[in-house]
């Protein structure tokens, strides 16, 4: 899971491949931002794969690596679902030996995202019945003080939800549900991204249906 310490020290790190200075600045100021408040763990969303040397995007039901139907495989991913999208994003080595990242959307995959494999331009244009969950798993994080310990699968109400005005927004109208948590020997986060800053009940219940597909790696 890229937290906001881990962020600064894989671009610190002197085996990550140095990316140009203007994107490793901008990453650098995300990560500084991050480290302010939890709030920013938004940001994780937001911030180019680029800044890592790049990333690509795997095949599968549209964009995924095969996925198990038990609690457990060797990489973060969903249980797969012909109603959503799903993505799993391939790290350097050097991150993936610590950090998997997988996300869902019931919304088709937008602009970079199909080539870098990450959400930012989902994301950002969600409207009205799109939702977006994005998880990040660890095996060890610099904070793991910060971390609800679980003894079970994280659900949606172990998270706290921003509907307006929080810091990093997306874009006016989405709304998150955040969660971060240990459970299953790994650090957990998931960020739920709906595409209004009320979402319905029925929305609501597709972000959960979705949650309840997530399928935690064993590293």
């Amino acid at each position: 899971m890229t937290t906001s310490n881990d962020v600064g020290r894989i671009l610190r790190a002197e085996d990550v491949p140095a990316p140009p200075p203007a994107i490793s600045e901008r990453a650098k100021e995300q990560a500084v931002r991050m480290r302010r408040t939890r709030r920013t763990l938004v940001a994780v969303a937001i911030v180019s794969a680029t800044a890592f040397g790049g990333v690509g995007v795997a095949a599968g039901s549209l964009l995924s690596t095969s996925s198990s139907s038990s609690n457990a495989s060797e990489v973060l991913t969903f249980q797969p679902d012909p109603q959503w999208n799903l993505v799993v994003t391939p790290l350097p080595d050097v991150i993936r030996n610590n950090n998997q990242i997988a996300w869902a959307a019931n919304v088709p995959i937008k602009g970079g995202d199909v080539v870098d494999g990450w959400s930012r331009d989902t994301v950002m244009s969600l409207g009205p019945g799109g939702v977006v969950v994005f998880a990040s798993a660890a095996k060890s994080v610099a904070d793991p003080q910060h971390y609800n310990k679980l003894d079970r699968r994280p659900a949606f109400d172990d998270g706290y939800f921003l509907s307006n005005g929080y810091e990093m927004q997306p874009a006016p109208n989405v709304s998150v549900q955040m969660i971060t948590c240990r459970c299953m020997g790994v650090y957990l986060t998931v960020q739920i991204f709906f595409g209004r800053n009320d979402p319905t009940p029925a929305e609501l219940s597709d972000a959960k249906r979705q949650l309840e597909r997530l399928v935690l790696p064993t590293f």
